[in-house]
Order: structure tokens, then C-alpha cells, then sequence
């Protein structure tokens, strides 16, 4: 276990000296040709350079080519993870250069989370009930892809995010002996915080559609694997590992239908965005990081305790940030153009 621990460790210090380095890299070619300007839905008021997730995308891609090489009963895991996820790169790196209709990008997001879905060894696998838990999964990977992206609109929040699903997952796919998921989790963290070097406030790049949008499908995949190899259907500790974001994006997203407002525009109606709005995007961070530590990753340990209430655990942890979602004040903003603004 210590030697295991050591290297999850090396992996993540690792991707984090791998993706500031490459950050810099990009950060050149974005100043040229992936300039984010103001406008009235943005949270930042100088034009900056965005696409800076690619680094994560690529050092994610080059270690799951070599564990799926090095490891070869890794190989159906890398391929479900790697496959679908760089095709949601792919179309996302696209979106950063030249905006795309969403029904194009919705589109090729279920085809990617089809083939992924496909490549996971699901418990039950084979009963009458299989398609619809490949077609649930197949909406809730679209959608967790979407709302990464969602929520990546102020300066380092997508990155803090990152920083720490990755890393707590990494220690609860070690503990539950699957290695080489923990190290690519581990390695997302890593590049998340690698990545943090550029993005904190006051960022100077952003993460983009590529990077945003890979880094929810990946831990969608991470959390369905993990589930499958562990004979489980609910994902219950990435459920709450994830719910910092997974409850802001839904709470908005129903709020806006049902006050039938255009749910498919730009809006900075999110609870975070109306945070830092009231506050600052350092002060988003830091409440963010503390959610996450107090009471998020507490809540991930008491549900490994309490075996077979994993529905109450999940219901307590996620209680409160649904009303802090509705507390937030100065919910109606004026919803403008297309697409998410940039942090």
C-alpha cells in the first residue's frame, strides 16, 4: 500500500509539472489564435487567451496510451476512457476556434458516450434491464460533460474542482484496488493544479471548451468503471465528490425551464457566478475548496462507513448546497448569446 500511495503521488506531481510547463506552451499559440473578448455575459473584463485544458487532455492521453501498453487488462478501460474522451476534446478544441451549433456538439458528445458506454463491463451485463442502464449512463456522461463546461466561468473553478475529485478519487480507486485508475485520476488532479499555475485569479488562460468538457466526461467515465469493476450500478462517492458542481448546474438548469427562460442561452445565473459577482472569484475558490474539504470529502468517509445507506449519505451531503443554491441572491441576470462565458 505505501509503495502504491508513493506512486499515485509521483503521478500526480508529475501531471502537475507537465501541464504548467504546457499550459505556457499553449498559452502562446491561444494569445494568436484563441483570444476570449469581453462581453456582456462575461466574468472577466480583459480579453484572454482560452484552451489551456488541452495540456490535461494530452497528459491524460499520453499516460492511458502507456498503461493501456504497459498493463494489458487496462487496455478496455483506457479505450473506454481515452476513445470517447478525446472525441469530446476533439469537438471541443473545434468550439474554442470556431463555435459550433449545439445540436452538432450534443450530437457527437452522445456518440462519444455511446462508444464508452459500450466498452464498460457493466454488473447484470446481458439482463433485460442493461439498455436502459447503457442509456442512463449514456445521458448522465452528455450531461456531466455539459455541466463542467457550465460551470467553468470564473477564474479557477474548474481547475479547484479538478484538483480535488481527481485527487480524492485517485485514494478511494487505490483502497478499492484499482491502480491504474487511481494513477490517471491521481493524474487529472495533477494537471488540474498544473494548470491552476495559469488560471488563478486573475487568470491568464482559460480552460476552453476542450478542456472543461474532457474533464467532466473523463470523471464520468473514471465513476462508471469504478461502479462496474466494484459490481455496483450508482456511482455514490462520486455522486458526492462532484455534487459542488453537479447540484449548481442542475438547480439552474430546472430553475431557468421552469421559469421558462431560454435554458440554451449564455446566462450567468449560476450560484457561483452570482457569488462572485457579489463577492470575488478568489472568495468563489476558497468557499469552493472549503465545501470540498469540510463537508464534501467527510461525507465520501462516512458513506465507506455506513454501508447500505448510501441513498441517506447522498441525501445529507447534497441537502444543504441545494439550498445554498437557492439562497444565492440576484438569481436573474439577462441571458444573452450562445454558449457559456468564459471565466
Amino acid at each position: 500500500m505505501g509503495s502504491t500511495i508513493l506512486a499515485i503521488a509521483g503521478v500526480w506531481i508529475l501531471g502537475c509539472a507537465f501541464c504548467a510547463g504546457l499550459t505556457g506552451i499553449i498559452r502562446s499559440y491561444a494569445r494568436c489564435r484563441l483570444m476570449d473578448h469581453p462581453n456582456e455575459r462575461s466574468s472577466h473584463d480583459v480579453p484572454t487567451p482560452r484552451g489551456g485544458g488541452l495540456s490535461i487532455v494530452l497528459a491524460l492521453l499520453l499516460a492511458g496510451g502507456v498503461l493501456a501498453y504497459w498493463v494489458p487488462e487496462a487496455q478496455r478501460s483506457m479505450l473506454a476512457l481515452l476513445g470517447g474522451g478525446g472525441l469530446v476534446a476533439a469537438i471541443g478544441f473545434w468550439d474554442d476556434h470556431r463555435p459550433l451549433s449545439v445540436r452538432l456538439r450534443l450530437g457527437i458528445q452522445f456518440v462519444a458516450a455511446a462508444i464508452s458506454i459500450s466498452l464498460i463491463a457493466w454488473p447484470n451485463a446481458g439482463s433485460d434491464w442493461s439498455w436502459l442502464l447503457a442509456v442512463v449512463g449514456c445521458v448522465g456522461l452528455v450531461w456531466l460533460t455539459n455541466l463542467y463546461n457550465f460551470m467553468d466561468g470564473t477564474d479557477g473553478i474548474a481547475g479547484i474542482e479538478g484538483v480535488f475529485v481527481g485527487g480524492a478519487g485517485s485514494i478511494i480507486l487505490m483502497y478499492d484496488g484499482l491502480e491504474s485508475l487511481a494513477w490517471l485520476s491521481a493524474l487529472l488532479g495533477g494537471g488540474c493544479a498544473g494548470f491552476l499555475a495559469w488560471n488563478w485569479p486573475k487568470a491568464r488562460i482559460f480552460m476552453g471548451d476542450v478542456g472543461s468538457g474532457f474533464l467532466g466526461f473523463a470523471f464520468g467515465i473514471l465513476a462508471l468503471q469504478h461502479a462496474a469493476m466494484v459490481g455496483r450500478i450508482m456511482p455514490w462517492e462520486w455522486l458526492i465528490l462532484l455534487s459542488l458542481f453537479l447540484v449548481d448546474a442542475t438547480v439552474t438548469l430546472l430553475v431557468r425551464i421552469v421559469q421558462r427562460e431560454p435554458w440554451l442561452q449564455a446566462h450567468r445565473s449560476h450560484a457561483y457566478q452570482r457569488a462572485a459577482r457579489k463577492w470575488s472569484h478568489a472568495t468563489v475558490l476558497w468557499g469552493a475548496i472549503g465545501i470540498n474539504l469540510c463537508w464534501l470529502l467527510p461525507a465520501v468517509v462516512l458513506l465507506r462507513q455506513w454501508s447500505g445507506r448510501e441513498f441517506t449519505v447522498a441525501a445529507l451531503a447534497l441537502g444543504p448546497l441545494i439550498m445554498l443554491s437557492f439562497g444565492m441572491p440576484d438569481r436573474k441576470v439577462e441571458s444573452q448569446g450562445i454558449g457559456e462565458s468564459g471565466a
